[in-house]
């Protein structure tokens, strides 16, 4: 397993190496005089013991106790320099008013350059509540941290509050506490030598845009109150490990694999860059605007979907498959990548198929579902239950047989067949007074398929329905759906000299 060092506001604290001292850890965590909180930071320094290792630091619990901040996954540690990791902990008061404690680890967990496992680790230490005053934090809940991208500029300002009362004044002092960083800048700007509650100074943390390679800038906010007390914040700025445009694209789409697409459309990226990516938090968007010479189609969009990739990495020249958690749409999409920071990378699209019109010859489509149902006059709905539900891009073929006949055993009615009572002009017959039908404008006693709003006229004709996004409100067959029911144009089924049935095959065909 990797061999971890790890150092606590520049102590080591804990060493796999024979020998070393490891100590046991406790965060002092001082009183907020404003709330019933106490609150530290802390700084953490990691490094490998020997060679090089990827490690990725997790809470041991995710209760808002405990907060990282800084650089914690997917972190490349090596034995010649310590990757900083930020610590704040805020600790509730007891409900009996005694010293707050809480026993606390963190959970390091250590992969080679291709993302293989290579075990993990468990440092324990305890949180303690004194009696000491903190003199600032944050406002805004803000952990002190620069998160930067190579090549893209960025600063932020972080307001410091004073916690002590206007009869404790406080003033403030910055140092950098590693060496300065290619890319980083740091300042206090200030307005007043010392601050009174809530009032301090400006904290500003800047990235000027530098190629990636930039160590990350460690810093110190320190305060000191006129009784000689004082409390330290480090303060991290740091490159984001990853992609930056032109490092990353998509490469291959795969909205319509063969057989089932749930699980298996993909879309394929390439590292076309010359250095191992990173692709924790990349992520595609789906439902993006298609354009066309410029011009952007006015298409049906769905609702956006995000599809957030967890983790690994990506060598030179390699390609990743990724199954996106989105459907694919069979008839036309538009994709956007983004990397960890939100920055777009790459953008693909296809148009298959505009709306309303046929899909594509498919010639390696098969047949998944056959089966024949029968409609009587006794049962008010016939039901044909598909073994798997209806997927994007599938084709469901309804055949009526025309010859078949049913009699509802309604005196003087007629014997009908799908199309429905007609009269000798091939006109609808006009339903009885007081009858209500399931479709108002269909022939009496025409087969119908249950959908919503309201059902959809089947009658004698054959019916090719392509599922897509638009199939279920059009056509009542959408994409999720495992059963397709029928029905007629009657208001009442059951009567006792009913007679025959409506035979209709149901065919699924899929890629």
């Amino acid at each position: 397993m990797a061999g971890l060092k790890i150092f606590v506001n520049g102590v080591l604290a804990f060493s796999p190496l024979p020998g070393a001292p490891n100590l046991p850890v406790t965060f002092k965590c001082l009183k907020n005089p404003v709330d019933s909180t106490f609150l530290c930071f802390a700084l953490l320094e990691l490094q490998a013991d020997q060679g090089d290792v990827f490690v990725a630091v997790s809470p041991d619990r995710a209760d808002g106790a405990l907060s990282l901040y800084g650089p914690t996954q997917g972190v490349h540690v090596t034995a010649e320099a310590r990757s900083p990791l930020g610590l704040r902990v805020i600790l509730p008061a007891t409900t009996d008013h005694q010293v707050p404690v809480q026993p606390r680890s963190l959970v390091f967990s250590f992969s080679d350059a291709a993302n293989a496992s290579l075990g993990s680790f468990t440092f324990r230490f305890a949180c303690r509540g004194v009696a000491d005053e903190a003199l600032f934090r944050l406002k805004k809940d803000r952990l002190p941290e620069l998160e930067a991208e190579a090549g893209q500029s960025s600063s932020q300002f972080f307001e410091v509050e004073t916690l002590q009362p206007a009869t404790n004044s406080v003033g403030y002092a910055i140092a950098a506490i590693s060496p300065p960083g290619a890319g980083f800048g740091h300042g206090l700007l200030q307005s007043a030598n010392r601050y009174q509650s809530p009032d301090g100074p400006l904290v500003e943390a800047a990235y000027f845009g530098r190629p990636a390679g930039a160590p990350p800038e460690v810093f110190v906010v320190t305060a000191s109150d006129s009784q000689g007390a004082t409390q330290d914040v480090p303060f991290i700025s740091w490159l984001v490990d990853t992609p930056a445009k032109g490092e990353l694209r998509i490469a291959a789409l795969d909205p319509d694999p063969a057989g089932s697409d749930r699980n298996a459309e993909s879309i394929t990226l390439e590292n076309v860059s010359s250095r191992v990516l990173n692709l924790a938090q990349c992520s595609l968007e789906d439902e993006q605007h298609i354009s066309l010479f410029g011009t952007t189609l006015n298409l049906p969009y769905g609702t956006p979907g995000r599809h957030v990739i967890a983790g690994g990495r990506l060598s030179p020249g390699a390609r990743l498959a990724v199954k996106p958690s989105f459907t694919m749409n069979n008839d036309f999409d538009a994709f956007t990548l983004r990397n960890a920071r939100g920055r777009k990378l790459d953008y693909a699209a296809y148009l298959r198929r505009l709306p309303g019109s046929p899909p594509p010859a498919s010639p390696r489509q098969s047949v998944v579902f056959r089966q024949t149902v029968s409609l009587n006059g006794f049962d008010e709905m016939a039901d044909v239950t598909l073994p798997s539900a209806l997927e994007d891009g599938d084709l469901v073929l309804i055949r009526p047989d025309p010859a078949s006949k049913l009699w509802s055993g309604e005196i003087p009615h007629p014997w009908t067949g799908p199309a429905g009572w007609l009269d000798a002009n091939g006109q609808p017959v006009p339903a009885p007074a007081g009858w209500v039908l399931p479709l108002p404008s269909a022939p009496l006693y025409a087969l119908l398929m249950n959908a919503a709003p309201a059902p959809k006229l089947i009658g004698s004709t054959a019916h090719s329905i392509v599922i897509d996004r638009q199939s279920k409100a059009a056509l009542g067959l959408g994409s999720g759906m495992r059963t397709v029911s029928f029905l007629r144009n009657d208001p009442s089924f059951g009567r006792f000299l009913s007679w025959g049935q409506f035979d209709i095959e149901v065919i699924v065909l899929r890629h």
